[in-house]
């Protein structure tokens, strides 16, 4: 089986940190490879089934398209919460590429946007059209499409489809990683417990996340953005970089002056070596299980927790967040209700972090229902206790591990390495300005040309309507020429009729 999979490498593949960098593998977000190997974890059942990563491109020549609908089984699209304002480009992006395969394509997972709540109360989310036209899309290739939770399934019924028939609500396949249990471990209510914490750049729960991390001698902080991988691998994040300067502004509009995050070498968490980002998903799941506890508004670093069996209190911020923890059981508290706790240690104390246990064996069996229904073969046919995997044995082969060491703490040789990989980052970056610039100016060109061309046509309009004004005037002064001539004609008759003399009538003598 060949399996084409949307994503920026498949996780046996070893490459070097700075790939990750100037490819930007991780979609921005290393969160993204941790559904993406849970679900080649359990599609490859041995050594023949092969994955393809798309590495988030779709678009795609007709020689190349011809090729892949030559060799693919199948195109595999897992997502994140795609159904966004900002994603609907991709999303008409992964349409036209699902429409133009002959292979069967599995949706996988997919959410609605963080402002789904809002955006339910307005009764308009705005790209409506788009999303039903990628469901339709993928519907007339597969049985189903599974979505991340409750919100999202209100969604697609707002669009007409029904839960059962066209969707199942599947949760996240990041907590089905490792098979149909967990076994979470009782934490650790001490300032020396060993904890990690991580954080996003939304300002919902930040005052309290600040004054929690000064309750802990010294915690690990676990990043998941690409710029601050690069902020710990080079020194420096490039936000002058970025192409667009919508994002840019947008990037900088989510972090108010006001509120802590590591940003800089010279941050405490830098500066100490408390950092440690993961461009890959098994070495993320053993760091974990080194933690005694874990916290924050990640809802990939609390889950990699989860599935590791340590300890993890997610503080949900949005709609996203939200379905996921309710469907999973996942031990979390909404950031408005941060306000009720004294502290973290108060906090840490009112939760139970053995939730998600109860439900994953029942959340598994209906994943594997799912995958079913697409006719999907999974690890688990023969065995759904199963707890090893072929790809497993096939990252220990390869050796798939990046030990990724601060830019603080480089020497010259290794710094020089570095800036290796950042000029490639810096080029590419370059090549999309420069694309972007083209692109741009093409646009501008093509607008230019339909603004001549309705003006011309307004222009033409105008002479239209001055020539009709100047009908309509002619016949006005017409019709004012012909009441005159009538009210003459009027009241020279009225004037013959007061001055006519009837004549008498003879009168007969009998």
């Amino acid at each position: 089986m060949r399996y084409l999979i949307r994503g920026g490498k498949t996780p046996y593949v070893k490459l070097p940190t700075g790939d990750y960098l100037s490819k930007n593998l991780m979609g921005s977000n290393s969160g993204n490879f941790m559904y993406l190997h849970g679900i080649v974890r359990t599609l490859m059942t041995d050594s023949s089934v092969e994955f393809q990563s798309t590495q988030y491109k779709y678009n795609y020549s007709e020689d190349e398209l011809k090729k892949m609908n030559q060799r693919l089984d199948g195109f595999i699209i897992p997502l994140a919460d795609a159904f966004r304002d900002n994603f609907i480009t991709e999303l008409k992006g992964l349409t036209r590429l699902v429409r133009a395969l002959k292979c069967p394509s599995y949706v996988i997972g997919v959410g609605v946007s963080a402002s789904a709540e809002e955006k339910f109360a307005e009764g308009c989310f705005g790209f409506e059209e788009e999303a039903k036209d990628f469901c339709d899309a993928v519907l007339e290739k597969s049985g189903q499409i599974g979505v991340r939770g409750a919100e999202t399934g209100r969604f697609l019924e707002l669009l007409g489809y029904k839960e059962g028939k066209d969707f199942r609500i599947i949760g996240c396949p990041s907590m089905y990683t490792f098979g149909r249990h967990l076994k979470i471990r009782d934490t650790v209510k001490s300032p020396d417990c060993k904890c990690a914490v991580n954080m996003s750049h939304a300002p919902e729960g930040r005052d309290f996340i600040e004054k929690a991390i000064k309750q802990f001698r010294a915690p690990i902080y676990v990043p998941q953005l690409m710029t601050e991988l690069q902020t710990l691998y080079w020194g420096t994040d490039f936000k002058d970089y970025i192409t667009d300067p919508a994002e840019l502004e947008a990037k900088l509009a989510e972090q108010p002056e006001d509120l802590y995050f590591p940003e800089t070498l010279d941050d405490p968490f830098y500066a100490e070596d408390r950092v440690r980002f993961f461009v890959n998903v098994n070495d993320w799941v053993d760091f974990m299980k080194t933690r005694d506890f874990v916290f924050g508004t990640r809802l990939h670093g609390n889950i990699t927790a989860v599935i590791a069996g340590t300890p993890s209190l997610m503080m949900a911020k949005d709609t996203r967040m939200r379905e996921l923890a309710e469907f999973h059981g996942l031990t979390a508290v909404d950031v408005n209700d941060l306000e009720k706790y004294r502290d973290i240690w108060e906090l840490i104390g009112s939760v139970d972090y053995h939730r998600p246990e109860a439900k994953q064996a029942a959340n598994f069996d209906n994943y594997l229902d799912f995958l079913h229904a697409n006719g999907l073969k999974t690890i688990y046919d023969d065995d759904p206790d199963r707890t090893d995997a072929p790809m497993d044995e096939l990252i220990k082969q390869n050796d798939v591990h990046n030990e990724i060491v601060s830019a603080a703490k480089l020497s010259r040789s290794e710094t020089a390495e570095r800036m290796l990989s950042c000029i490639d980052f810096l080029r590419q970056r370059r090549k999309e300005i420069s694309a972007t610039v083209v692109q741009r100016e093409a646009s501008i060109k093509k607008l230019r040309a339909e603004l001549a061309e309705k003006k011309k046509a307004v222009a033409e309009r105008d002479g239209i309507i001055k020539r009709k004004d100047a009908d309509i005037a002619n016949k006005a002064a017409e019709n004012d020429r012909l009441n005159k001539i009538i009210n003459c004609r009027s009241v020279k008759l009225s004037i013959m009729a007061r001055n006519a003399v009837v004549p008498r009538k003879k009168r007969i003598k009998i």
